[in-house]
């Protein structure tokens, strides 16, 4: 982008994407052009991610209005192997 080249260093998880690794990527060529767009989680209640691309003045304001809440990156792979988990569990498989 702009003539630079942007590298992101992920972890490997196995299955489930480095989301962090991820997020991280877009944030730093937003602010790195000056853009007041930045990239966030938003909550789900399974191992899905959902990802906004929202303007910086809106998301604090949402924000400090209490009318949006964020979730943490590894949320949705927490989530799936939680979930994982007790599949196996029911099953009688071992958790590797």
């Amino acid at each position: 982008m702009d003539g630079n080249t942007y590298r992101q260093q992920a972890e490997n998880y196995g299955d489930w994407y480095d989301l962090g690794a991820v997020m991280r990527l877009p944030n730093r060529m937003a602010r790195n052009r000056s853009l007041e767009t930045r990239f966030v989680t938003l909550p789900t209640s399974d191992q899905t991610a959902i990802v906004w691309a929202v303007d910086n003045d809106v998301l604090t304001r949402l924000m400090d209005e209490g009318l949006i809440a964020l979730s943490p990156d590894e949320m949705a792979m927490t989530s799936g192997k939680a979930f994982e988990a007790e599949v196996r569990e029911k099953l009688g498989v071992a958790v590797e």
